[in-house]
């Protein structure tokens, strides 16, 4: 199916100036945005209109179409709004477990599954979600807003580490993991399971940290300076990397998501 042209999508003429082609667009996209207009295709003349103004108001691109057309993106996707990162399983993948952890939560770690010696894994901390009301203006144009959240940190005195002096293990020898042996109706079973002293990293402290108590992670209140881009809807998230709350034993923070309340006023 062939593209309108743009400058007709924005009811232009190809010499319009930035700001007819700005106020072209804030006049067709209060006429087409979902929330205000209920028609079944007013969705996709948003679209229509949003990408269009995403390349005429980009004097590059606008040059680039200018001269070739429709065609100059055909190869690299459209230049339009094409959603965000869907909160939907997003750090909560396979990959964030490990199977030698979920045999030991099931069976307690008795019946030998691993044969190696295995600290214990770390693991990509929570991820969080915030709701952001914006008007319908910021949505359409896009804003920066900066946000507060609290969330499960490093503690900064020990660097996340949990004490001071650090030093191997004398439980478990620096393995993170202990030995036992265990009789049983079929004989005797030799198990490994997490070292009780350590959590599993294989070193201990002189010093435990008075600041998080050796937990390696203390709350803290954040303000965060988040890009909403132009043309986000109602209901779409954006993802923040590294932005979510402390990872364990080493592991990755988790991500924050940004989830937008658009408001059906325009201003």
């Amino acid at each position: 199916m062939n593209k309108k042209d743009y400058y007709e999508v924005l009811g232009l003429k190809k010499d319009a100036t930035d700001a007819e082609i700005k106020s072209a667009f804030r006049k067709m996209a209060k006429k087409y945005h979902p929330d205000l207009n209920k028609e079944p295709d007013a969705a996709d003349k948003f679209k229509e209109c949003q990408e269009a103004y995403e390349v005429l108001s980009d004097p590059s691109k606008r040059k680039t179409y200018d001269q070739y057309g429709h065609s100059a993106f055909d190869q690299n996707g459209n230049p339009g709004f094409n959603g965000y990162s869907n909160f939907n399983g997003g750090g909560f993948g396979f990959e964030d477990f490990n199977l030698d952890d979920i045999l030991e939560a099931a069976f307690g770690g008795g019946f030998g599954f691993n044969s190696k010696s295995k600290r214990k894994t770390s693991r990509k901390g929570e991820d969080l979600l915030y709701k952001l009301d914006i008007s319908f203006e910021d949505a359409v144009f896009g804003c920066k807003k900066d946000i507060t959240i609290d969330t499960l940190d490093k503690c900064d005195k020990c660097d996340g580490k949990g004490g001071f002096h650090e030093t191997t293990c004398q439980t478990c020898g620096g393995t993170g993991s202990v030995t036992r042996q265990q009789a049983s109706l079929f004989g005797s079973f030799v198990s490994k399971t997490v070292c009780p002293d350590c959590n599993g990293t294989g070193i201990s402290f002189k010093e435990k940290c008075p600041e998080c108590k050796g937990s390696k992670t203390v709350r803290k209140r954040k303000t965060i300076t988040i890009t909403i881009p132009k043309g986000v809807d109602n209901g779409n998230q954006i993802r923040i990397p590294d932005k979510g709350e402390a990872g364990i034993n080493g592991g990755p923070n988790g991500d924050l998501y940004i989830e937008i309340n658009v408001s059906n006023k325009y201003s």
